[in-house]
C-alpha cells in the first residue's frame, strides 16, 4: 500500500510538468559490428527516377545473411516469404508499433530479406528476431531496406535509431549523420536516482526491463523528467533527459522510477 501511495504521489507530481516531446529511440535492426549503412534515406530521395519508398539501406559485411531484429515491440501487419517481387520488397516484414507516449504512431518495414521467421498477426517483443538479411526483390547485394512511417508519413529512420546494436550489449558510436532530437527550451521537473539503487540505474530505449541499455544513471544523479508512464503491473517509468558524461550532449531514454515496489527515482 505504501508503494502504491508513493506511485500515485510521484505520478501526480510529474504530471504538472510539460509532456515528453522528443522522438522515440528505436533499436538498430542488426548487429552494427557486422554491418554498415551504405545508402541513406536522403540518397533515395535525391536519386533521379526513384519511385519506391525511401529508406535506410544497411548492408552486412562479406554478404552474410545475418539476423534481423524488430527495432521496437509491435505486431506484424504484413509478411511475405515466398521469394516473389512484391513491389521490389522481395521477402519482407512490416511491423505496427502502435501509438507511443510521444503521441505519434510508428510503423516499420524490413525489405529484401532472405528468410522471414514471423507471420502476420504475431506480436513481437523487444529485439525479437524476424528473419535473416538477404537480397530478394529489387536488390543488389545482401542488405536490409529499412522504412519508417510516423503517423503514416515516410521519414528518415536514422535519427530515430539508438546508438546501440539491437542484439548486442556493448555500446557503439552513433553514425556520423546521427541527429539528436530537438527539445524546446523549457523548465522540466527533476528527479534524483534514489540511494536504494546500489550503484547505477539503467537508461533504456523504451519503458521495459528488456529495452536496449543505452546508458547508466549513477546514484544521486539528477535527471529531467519529460513524461510519466504508468503500467498495469504497477511499475512506473520516466522518460528522462540527462547529461552524457562522455560527449557532453544530452541523452534521452526511459528509466524505472518505481519497479516491483522499489522507488528508484524520486522527486527533487
Amino acid at each position: 500500500m505504501e508503494a502504491r501511495g508513493q506511485r500515485a504521489e510521484q505520478a501526480e507530481f510529474y504530471r504538472k510538468g510539460p509532456r515528453m516531446q522528443q522522438r522515440i529511440l528505436f533499436g538498430f535492426p542488426c548487429d552494427r559490428s557486422k554491418s554498415q549503412v551504405y545508402s541513406t534515406w536522403q540518397d533515395h530521395k535525391n536519386r533521379p527516377g526513384y519511385a519506391g519508398e525511401p529508406g535506410l539501406d544497411i548492408a552486412s559485411y562479406n554478404q552474410a545473411t545475418i539476423p534481423l531484429h524488430t527495432i521496437y515491440p509491435g505486431i506484424v501487419t504484413r509478411a511475405a516469404n515466398d521469394g516473389q517481387y512484391h513491389d521490389g520488397f522481395g521477402n519482407y516484414v512490416e511491423v505496427d508499433h502502435g501509438k507511443q507516449p510521444d503521441g505519434h504512431r510508428y510503423k516499420s518495414l524490413y525489405a529484401h530479406m532472405d528468410t522471414v521467421m514471423v507471420q502476420k498477426g504475431q506480436e513481437l517483443s523487444a529485439n525479437e528476431q524476424i528473419g535473416l538479411m538477404g537480397t530478394t526483390g529489387n536488390s543488389e547485394g545482401v542488405h536490409v531496406h529499412l522504412i519508417l512511417w510516423v503517423d503514416g508519413k515516410n521519414v528518415d529512420p536514422e535519427p530515430y535509431l539508438s546508438r546501440n546494436t539491437a542484439p548486442a550489449v556493448e555500446p557503439v558510436s552513433p553514425p556520423a549523420t546521427f541527429v539528436q532530437p530537438v527539445i524546446p527550451t523549457v523548465e522540466y521537473p527533476k528527479a534524483k536516482v534514489s540511494s536504494a539503487v546500489s550503484e547505477w540505474l539503467n537508461l533504456r530505449s523504451w519503458p521495459a526491463a528488456d529495452g536496449i541499455d543505452i546508458g547508466d544513471l549513477r546514484t544521486g544523479e539528477i535527471v529531467e523528467v519529460l513524461d510519466v508512464i504508468e503500467q498495469p503491473s504497477g511499475n512506473v517509468w520516466f522518460a528522462v533527459r540527462c547529461q552524457n558524461n562522455v560527449g557532453g550532449e544530452p541523452v534521452y531514454g526511459y528509466a524505472a522510477a518505481l519497479f516491483q515496489g522499489e522507488v528508484w527515482l524520486e522527486p527533487v
